[in-house]
């Protein structure tokens, strides 16, 4: 949903109710003493984003603070995307895949507290120290309409931003950040964190201190599920993470966090949730692995006699296949993920189900670079090197 304009084509309603927000959210903390403006991250067609900066005051701090700041493009038009977002994301706290919401509020007009001079001085005085995104929303007071404050996740960009990059050097992911990816963000983490409650269900406004790694295993029968459906994964949505030393699958290849939940929706079954969520991150692997036709995710070929949505990814019927050097197993784990051969009561039959596709997924990423056929290019040291040109080098 937020991503930057089509600069070469004339603006639309949208990129002028953009331009007319940024420049109030400019405007409302040019005074402020505790946080500035830094720049905007770009738009959809109902929001926007931009990227706020600790001012830092009395230097304390050894490095400036980023957060994101969300706002509607239009109120009282009865557009409840920011809403609904606050609200998925209140219940996710905590879940190291997901953004993290730091602050949020339904309509900032009512904010500002009133207050005498001197609360007013010593309000300011302790924000000078602390500077909890408390104080943003303050800052917003003299507008009106929801907001939502979110962490910022200092990565390598979108995995849009990827797909664009790898395209314009030829380049490709290896299989072993393939299978990376897709365990990471899909099942065991992003998948599992809209299935099961995170360590800060309920804690709708103090921050969660310690994010935890998602998981499925040993989840007792009548674990409560959200039935949560993000209803818009796509590699806009997916933002890469800086690595983590400590964390094992983060070592090597960063995690992917996913956010934008601004169409998100409760489903009514715990298994039509889930396959909502795995198929659409089974689109996304598509749109990694063949770049030459990532925004047609969709085709449907026929596989073994079942038609399958994984059509991108399949070797043709003649001549030569350009992904020769794809994992088989991960192939035809991504191919069943979209089949659509269904039962009677219209549910997928060979679709796997979450907890089969973490052992799955946990098994090709823990493959090593001697089980591919390409085995130079699955080194670690290849893998640091490609991840040096497509994330960080500029």
């Amino acid at each position: 949903m937020f991503q930057a304009s089509d600069a070469s084509g004339p603006p639309d309603a949208s990129d002028l109710a953009a331009i007319a927000r940024e420049r109030d959210l400019r405007e409302c903390f040019l005074e402020s003493e505790l946080w500035e403006f830094e720049k905007a991250l770009g738009h959809g067609t109902y929001g926007i984003a931009v990227l706020l900066r600790d001012r830092d005051p009395l230097r304390i701090r050894r490095h400036k603070r980023r957060v994101v700041l969300k706002r509607p493009l239009e109120t009282g038009n009865n557009v409840d995307d920011l809403p609904r977002e606050i609200e998925a994301l209140q219940r996710l706290r905590g879940h190291s895949h997901i953004v993290q919401i730091l602050e949020a509020s339904e309509n900032v007009k009512y904010a500002q507290p009133r207050a005498g001079r001197t609360t007013s001085f010593l309000r300011r005085a302790v924000g000078a120290f602390t500077n909890p995104p408390q104080n943003i929303i303050k800052d917003l007071s003299g507008l009106r309409g929801p907001a939502v404050i979110l962490d910022y996740i200092d990565g390598g960009g979108s995995l849009e931003d990827l797909v664009i990059k790898m395209y314009d050097l030829g380049a490709r992911l290896p299989n072993r950040m393939l299978w990376s990816f897709y365990y990471c963000f899909q099942v065991v983490r992003a998948c599992a964190a809209m299935t099961y409650r995170g360590s800060g269900w309920g804690k709708r406004r103090a921050r969660v201190r310690k994010l935890r790694l998602e998981d499925t295993r040993n989840k007792p029968d009548d674990e409560p599920h959200l039935r949560l459906a993000h209803g818009d994964i796509a590699c806009r949505n997916v933002m890469i993470g800086p690595r983590e030393p400590g964390v094992p699958e983060h070592r090597l290849v960063p995690k992917l966090v996913l956010i934008d939940f601004g169409m998100s929706q409760y489903v009514g079954t715990n298994w039509g949730a889930e396959n909502m969520n795995l198929t659409g991150v089974a689109y996304t692997m598509c749109s990694l692995i063949n770049l030459d036709l990532w925004d047609q995710e969709k085709l449907a070929v026929y596989d073994d006699g079942k038609q399958t949505l994984a059509g991108t990814i399949q070797p043709p019927a003649s001549g030569v296949d350009r992904l020769a050097y794809l994992d088989p197993d991960l192939r035809r784990l991504i191919t069943l993920s979209l089949s659509q051969y269904t039962d009677h009561n219209m549910r997928y039959v060979d679709r796997p189900s979450l907890q089969n596709m973490l052992r799955r997924t946990r098994i090709g990423a823990n493959k090593p670079a001697s089980a591919f056929s390409d085995i130079v290019a699955e080194t670690d040291e290849s893998i640091r090197q490609l991840m040096q040109q497509l994330f960080y080098d500029t």
